[in-house]
């Protein structure tokens, strides 16, 4: 079977796999978290932009193009299925380029293949397709890893020297640029190639030391014209966008937050899991003690200096999340690292399993695994719960609203209320949270499915919405309630109308 053939079917395979994880995004209707404020203001209000002061002026066009082009939350499957079909268009990307890479650095193509399969089923990548307001992340993610690959291909040793392609190396500056203006966590996928020839036993450490220098100086130009296009703005940057430079605070975050969620492969624990700490120091333990085993002809020096250098490339992928203040590893941040780290997991294991068919077995196990195990995620931690929490407060809310009504009582469920009600894992703000706990998105809630009930958007605008975090602070308030008063308590809401089981289709 000849190269192309081969590419065909590993890249069908790929797409179909992606396609049996992420084909409800086409049909289901629900509404998360972020998604009702971009929808309510987008296209609304010429003056929302939610992501210019972070940085992410492509996201903000993006936001504005799709949730400016709706109206209901019905309809916000539009934005669900641009980043879908984004995704699928970069699959066979991913892999050409992944697959180059490992050829040129003589490691087993076949790596190629299960790094994309475990990039389509990881947390990180599902959260972006089922969560519209993470619809940019395939468009920066997919730029910073060409940025990469052509600042890789850019750039050559020869005779001690560094010669450079300077056509490739300026056209890494832009895709890179363009990265950083989506979501600069993206950017940390430009080590990537870098990280796979860190593995190899003649890595040269002169291209590593340049890699770090081209991406400190395509990320230095990025702030400066951030800066600039601020002031030229009259604006100022958002305080989350802000440097938060302590290093062994940040190291300490690194190694307990984001490395522990890397070395968890697809299964989701919740972030203070005593569990997935056991988990993470067992496949961290043993990959460290299998690397250092393997180089038998290195000496102590040289091995630790390896190990450096591949800490400082996986500690840079994840440089945006631990330069600014709050230390939160949430999902979403963690494309780069999560590849990065599988590749180092899986290349490991192929260097102690030479025989092709024994490779060949170990992926098809893996890809089966990583299958269920993202089904399962998506299913069962994000998809249905949330479904469930919107059909039931729309239904509650289409029922009980009457015209005239001006107030609302708005009582949240808890943020560990689906961990009780349904037995599942909550990880960070984007898997087992019910979308109405977060303290924004009641009143937008109520006034856009006000607003789909009437088509009167003044009156929803007209709403007075009182919230509580919980039942007790509702009671402890001594609130009376009025015929012209909406009340809502979500979770008495899904508990009076739900299952305890989302085993169901």
């Amino acid at each position: 079977m000849n190269s192309r053939h081969t590419d065909f079917i590993s890249i069908s395979i790929l797409l179909l796999a992606f396609t049996l994880l992420y084909y409800p995004v086409w049909i289901a209707e629900y509404v998360y978290t972020d998604e009702v404020v971009q929808l309510w203001y987008y296209g609304k209000d010429p003056d929302f932009h939610m992501f210019v002061s972070l940085g992410r002026y492509i996201t903000d066009v993006l936001m504005g193009w799709l949730f400016g082009s709706i109206d209901t939350i019905a309809q916000i499957k539009v934005a669900r299925i641009f980043s879908f079909l984004g995704w699928a268009a970069s699959i066979p990307v991913w892999y050409l380029l992944l697959k180059d890479i490992f050829k040129r650095e003589q490691l087993p193509q076949s790596l190629a293949f299960l790094s994309v399969f475990y990039l389509i089923c990881m947390p990180p990548l599902s959260i972006s397709v089922l969560w519209a307001s993470c619809l940019e992340l395939f468009l920066a993610n997919t730029c910073g890893f060409v940025a990469g690959y052509l600042m890789y291909r850019g750039t050559r040793l020869e005779n001690g020297q560094l010669k450079f392609i300077w056509a490739l190396v300026c056209l890494s500056a832009v895709f890179g640029i363009v990265a950083l203006f989506t979501y600069q966590n993206g950017f940390g996928f430009f080590f990537l190639p870098f990280i796979i020839h860190a593995l190899r036993p003649n890595k040269n450490f002169v291209y590593l030391a340049y890699a770090i220098v081209a991406f400190a100086c395509i990320t230095g130009l990025y702030f400066l014209i951030f800066k600039l296009s601020m002031s030229l703005a009259g604006m100022g940057a958002d305080n989350r966008a802000g440097l938060h430079i302590y290093p062994w605070d940040k190291l300490k975050f690194f190694f307990t937050r984001p490395m522990s969620s890397a070395f968890h492969l697809t299964y989701l624990f919740n972030e203070k899991s005593i569990a997935g700490y056991i988990v993470y120091a067992a496949l961290f333990g043993g990959w460290l003690f299998l690397y250092w085993l393997r180089n038998k002809g290195q000496s102590v020096q040289q091995k630790v200096i390896s190990l450096g250098f591949i800490f400082a490339l996986l500690m840079l992928s994840y440089l945006p999340s631990m330069v600014v203040k709050e230390n939160y590893a949430s999902n979403r941040t963690l494309l780069a690292l999560h590849l990065a780290v599988f590749i180092l997991i899986a290349e490991c294991i192929f260097f102690y399993f030479k025989k092709q068919e024994t490779q060949q077995t170990i992926v098809t196990i893996f890809a089966i695994l990583f299958l269920f195990n993202a089904r399962y995620n998506v299913q069962q931690l994000y998809l249905k719960p949330v479904q469930q929490e919107y059909t039931l407060v729309r239904d509650y809310i289409v029922r009980n609203y009457k015209t005239g009504m001006q107030t609302v009582n708005f009582v949240q469920p808890q943020e560990d209320f689906f961990v009780r009600q349904y037995g599942i894992t909550r990880s960070w703000d984007e898997f087992g949270v019910p979308s109405t706990f977060f303290s924004w998105v009641p009143a937008y809630f109520m006034r856009q499915v006000v607003f789909e009930i009437t088509g009167d958007r003044s009156a929803a605008e007209a709403l007075q919405i009182t919230q509580w975090p919980d039942r007790p602070a509702y009671e402890a308030a001594g609130t009376t309630s009025s015929p012209n008063t909406l009340f809502l308590d979500i979770e008495e809401i899904i508990k009076a109308s739900s299952n305890k089981s989302l085993t169901s289709d």
